[in-house]
């Protein structure tokens, strides 16, 4: 017997002004495209979005999978009074009456993105031989119509499904007995993510998952855009993915590299940072930089902070071999500052504070020998630049101490 997929507590959802449903219903497809695309038997699958289905996957004889997708942040698909679940058994009716699909070769799926109760269609779920469906398909007649002859309840239902059900019940019987007992109704996980993610155990090292799924995603996601931009189907070879997906997890899964977890910034918090004038901003001003390098060093600061917490979450890097690392950066700090104030002496002190940022912005440290990402090294600078005293532990200017001290002192203070 076939079995209905259930992986959550049904959950009240208050109702909106807004739509994100519908949003989500599409997006779900593109995960759903993902999903099926790491669960292909073989290479000579191929999964598609919105070619004969919401998503299908296809094998070399012919085999389909042909899965709508709904979401259930808005109402109940599955009900048994649902224009989704009616409209869908109707389009697939018709589909194996244009030969589009073939019943004897396709598995019809409804994938709802959250657990719904549902009578009708876990009946029909359940059925998985063709007696079975038959009457799954009689059970369901009574249920909406009555009894026959007189199908007294027939008039009672409403006109936004009412075609959908008659063609459903006065369709040949044996083709929709045959879609029947082909039907599986799935529900996802709390999180559509964390379901995907699962299937990415066997195939990465754990710490690696969550790189290995946003680059997944992606390239599935620009590979169909760039499809249907040129007005051809979404189809996705499964050999292409593969070739893609296994490249980038043998080269993540190099351990002589650290690979970055921090997002890019928005906008929001970079204009945060400039306008709170962190030390490490104003550290900066003294060598006179304008604001693009500053934002950049705002990116690096946050991206290499947001690195640190995350590398030590997960295991990546011991604690202790931070402090390694940043006694390291102010050995080179101290070097570089020594060896420009005496070779470059003719400079004043801002084109020397330049140089000497330069140099140790370039400096390609490693961590516990690990290359790391290129924000890392000028982003721990900035973090020694910073400081909750006005004596942080490096400065660029080569009077820093003083020149932040002055910068903090009151307008007309000379003392």
């Amino acid at each position: 017997m076939k079995e209905v997929s259930t992986s959550q507590k049904p959950r009240k959802k208050s109702k909106s002004s807004h739509v994100p449903g519908q949003y989500l219903g599409y997006s779900l497809q593109t995960t759903r495209c993902l999903f099926h695309l790491l669960k292909v038997p073989k290479l000579s699958y191929s999964v598609s979005i919105e070619v004969f289905e919401d998503v299908g996957v296809e094998d070399s004889l012919g085999n389909r999978i042909a899965e709508q997708n709904k979401s259930a942040l808005e109402g109940n698909p599955v009900s048994d009074k649902s224009k989704d679940l009616w409209k869908t058994f109707f389009n697939w009716i018709e589909a194996v009456e244009s030969d589009e699909l073939n019943p004897d070769k396709t598995l019809f799926i409804i994938h709802v993105a959250q657990l719904k109760k549902t009578n009708l269609a876990k009946k029909f779920s359940e059925a998985s031989t063709i007696e079975m469906a038959r009457i799954a398909l009689d059970e369901a007649k009574t249920s909406l119509w009555g009894d026959a002859p007189e199908y007294n309840l027939k008039p009672l239902i409403a006109e936004s499904i009412s075609e959908y059900i008659t063609k459903f019940f006065e369709a040949d019987r044996d083709t929709v007995s045959k879609i029947i007992s082909k039907f599986n109704l799935t529900f996802g996980k709390e999180s559509i993510h964390d379901e995907v993610k699962e299937t990415l155990q066997t195939r990465t090292r754990t710490d690696l998952i969550d790189l290995v799924y946003i680059h997944a995603l992606g390239w599935v996601k620009k590979f169909t855009d760039e499809l249907i931009e040129k007005s051809k189907p979404a189809i996705v070879p499964a050999k292409d993915f593969f070739n893609d997906l296994n490249a980038y997890i043998r080269l993540i899964d190099n351990k002589s590299i650290l690979y970055s977890f921090a997002k890019n910034p928005d906008k929001i918090d970079i204009d945060s940072e400039l306008k709170n004038l962190r030390t490490f901003i104003r550290q900066l001003d003294l060598i006179d930089f304008d604001n693009d390098y500053k934002i950049k060093a705002v990116v690096d600061f946050l991206k290499a902070s947001s690195d640190r917490t995350e590398w030590s979450r997960r295991g990546l890097v011991h604690t202790n071999s931070f402090n390694d690392l940043e006694d390291r950066l102010k050995r080179k700090w101290e070097n570089e500052k020594s060896f420009i104030e005496i070779m470059n002496n003719n400079l004043d002190s801002v084109k020397q504070g330049r140089l000497i940022y330069r140099a140790c912005s370039q400096y390609e440290a490693k961590l516990e020998g690990f290359e790391c990402p290129p924000h890392f090294i000028p982003g721990s600078y900035h973090l020694l630049a910073e400081s909750p005293s006005d004596e942080p532990v490096i400065g660029w200017h080569p009077d820093y101490k003083t020149k932040l001290k002055e910068t903090n002192k009151p307008d007309g203070d000379t003392k």
